[in-house]
């Protein structure tokens, strides 16, 4: 749950990428995924957790002294843990808050998580459960134009959550950054996503302009599932808030799809990628999908366009997503177009947006 403390789509764009489908899926045979089985090695670590220690913020520094409490549970039908902490390090005004979502990336067979915290950055990266039950991570970092890695190992040991952060520098010896012991609580937390940005953070031009997107909004469009199909009615909400003093932005959807079983219901989290130049956008839904899109502002800053390429149940699958705002930066219309394996691109999306 830690970040290194020295730094560390629209959902409806989301809904209708993960509704899209290669022209031999029929539309009655659409149904809700199940949770993957792979999560069970996900289920020690649900709970609340509190405990205090100590953390390094960089070489030649003095360790600073934390306490802190979080909560992992399930959410999104199943298919993710969602992770909330709050940390608080003695000396700072402001605490460390960070939600994480993990699961299976059924597309690409493998475990993955989107995070957001108040450093500003989201983003979605590779798990790896060893053995022991531990979830592993290794992260190519940048700050301040000096790159190093970060090693995060989580496990849930005798009642106890420890997790321990390495950092590697370009040459040297690795140094412990953070050793942490965390036992059960009674205590539940949720996120506070109003506490403002963690230290030094500084709010990029790109989420300025993102920020004039806050609010929420009254959606209704048509989705084409796959080429020659018909467009189906889709309606429901968009949240776009900004969080965190402005560094990020959460997006929530409630949506319902015409001749669709149940509810539609994503989350996802914007923030500014210095090494990508760009907004990114990483998110998850209640049908198990997980991505990551890359958004930059075009036409006068009057248009947010979202990238991203892959594969999607099985077929080489690109798409962009087109976020047309008004003279104040309020979202007005979307659209996107897919191109899925061998088939020619065509409009997936079409929708307009009316800001409550």
């Amino acid at each position: 749950m830690f970040d290194h403390p020295s730094r560390t789509l629209s959902s409806a764009a989301l809904l209708a990428f993960a509704l899209v489908a290669p022209a031999a899926r029929a539309q009655d045979e659409v149904a809700a995924p199940q949770p993957a089985p792979e999560l069970s090695k996900l289920a020690p670590f649900v709970g609340n957790w509190e405990g205090a220690g100590e953390a390094t913020f960089g070489p030649g520094q003095p360790p600073t002294k934390w306490k802190g409490h979080g909560t992992h549970r399930w959410s999104h039908d199943g298919h993710f843990l969602q992770e909330d902490f709050v940390l608080h390090f003695d000396g700072l005004p402001m605490p460390m808050v960070m939600r994480s979502y993990l699961g299976w990336d059924r597309e690409r067979g493998r475990y993955a998580m989107i995070k957001v915290t108040n450093n500003g950055l989201a983003r979605l990266h590779d798990l790896v459960i060893l053995p022991n039950g531990a979830i592993y991570e290794m992260l190519v970092q940048h700050q301040e134009g000096v790159p190093y890695a970060e090693r995060s190992m989580m496990h849930v040991e005798s009642g106890k959550l420890v997790h321990s952060i390495d950092l590697f520098m370009a040459e040297g010896a690795s140094m412990k950054v953070v050793d942490a012991v965390f036992t059960r609580s009674e205590k539940p937390c949720v996120a506070p996503l109003e506490a403002p940005a963690f230290l030094g953070v500084k709010l990029s031009d790109a989420m300025k302009k993102l920020g004039r997107m806050h609010g929420t909004y009254a959606t209704k469009g048509t989705m084409t599932m796959a080429p020659g199909m018909p467009p189906m009615k889709i309606g429901g909400t968009d949240a776009f808030l900004s969080i965190f003093g402005g560094v990020a932005m959460i997006a929530h959807t409630d949506g319902e799809a015409e001749g669709m079983p149940g509810k539609y219901v994503s989350d996802g989290f914007f923030g500014y990628d210095e090494t990508r130049g760009c907004l990114v956008m990483a998110a998850v839904s209640n049908m198990g999908e997980i991505m990551q899109l890359e958004y930059r502002f075009t036409e006068g800053d009057r248009a947010l366009i979202g990238m991203m390429a892959g594969s999607y149940m099985g077929a080489p699958t690109a798409m962009r997503y087109v976020m047309e705002l008004d003279e104040k930066g309020a979202l007005v219309r979307g659209s996107g177009h897919t191109l899925s394996g061998t088939a020619a691109p065509f409009e997936s999306f079409a929708a307009t947006y009316a800001k409550k």
